[in-house]
């Protein structure tokens, strides 16, 4: 089911559906910027890689912070994520609006497809005037 089929069936607006997969997905986001910075500290290739672990770091909190507004945005707006679930072929999560259960499932290639997008975004790689992938 395609995200229009979802937002025409839920009564949710295609903002909001957008919002609820962005919480779905920075999470991964996270840990993954986070296993990054342990295996570049780990293997001490570097000479100085103080600035790049800082840069990890600060990529790390601001998806920390960008998730406790998503999150404060979908709840003042009745929205909250109660279930996530994996399997082999999709990534759904479950969330209550209007006091009625809903669930948004992503399958894995847009999944990961998301997620490169979001980490083209934190680490500055898109180009905001064509929104493509800048360099």
């Amino acid at each position: 089911m395609s995200t229009p089929n979802v937002a025409y069936h839920t009564g949710i607006s295609q903002g909001t559906l957008q919002l609820i997969r962005n919480l779905m997905v920075l999470p991964v986001v996270r840990a993954n910027l986070e296993c990054d910075n342990l295996n570049f500290m780990s293997r001490n290739t570097y000479e100085y890689p103080s600035p790049y672990a800082a840069m990890l770091e600060r990529l790390v909190r601001r998806i920390n912070g960008d998730i406790a507004k998503l999150t404060r945005v979908l709840r003042a707006s009745g929205v909250e994520l109660v279930e996530e679930r994996r399997d082999a072929v999709s990534f759904t999560s479950w969330f209550v609006v209007g006091g009625v259960r809903r669930s948004l499932t992503l399958r894995w290639g847009t999944f990961e497809g998301e997620i490169e997008l979001l980490m083209h975004y934190y680490l500055g790689n898109l180009d905001t005037d064509s929104a493509t992938y800048g360099g």
